[in-house]
């Protein structure tokens, strides 16, 4: 798949302190593909795991990034919930979780 246009993508981890693992996303937040860029093209608050970013792509080349400080917010409180969830024992879970 060639991508052009402007993406959503996760910062999903950061190789050797130098290359970031980009999930791009489509409209329904689903991975549609994997790139590996060097991590200083990233905005600096998005070097890290589970950042996101707006990434324009031309021919398949991403050529600009905006960081996405508030879907990452959301995004990082979901997990942060998921996990608490799932880490706490059945017999203590209310009937809504």
């Amino acid at each position: 798949m060639t991508l052009s246009g402007i993406y959503t993508a996760a910062v999903d981890r950061i190789v050797d302190g130098k290359h970031a693992v980009l999930l791009v996303e489509n409209d329904e937040g689903e991975t549609i593909d994997e790139k590996v860029v060097p991590v200083t093209e990233l905005p600096e608050q998005a070097q890290d795991e589970l950042g996101l970013v707006s990434v324009k792509f031309a021919d398949d080349s991403p050529i600009e990034y905006t960081y996405l400080q508030t879907e990452t917010q959301k995004r990082r409180e979901s997990i942060k919930e998921t996990l608490d969830r799932i880490s706490t024992p059945l017999s203590e879970r209310t009937e809504d979780e």
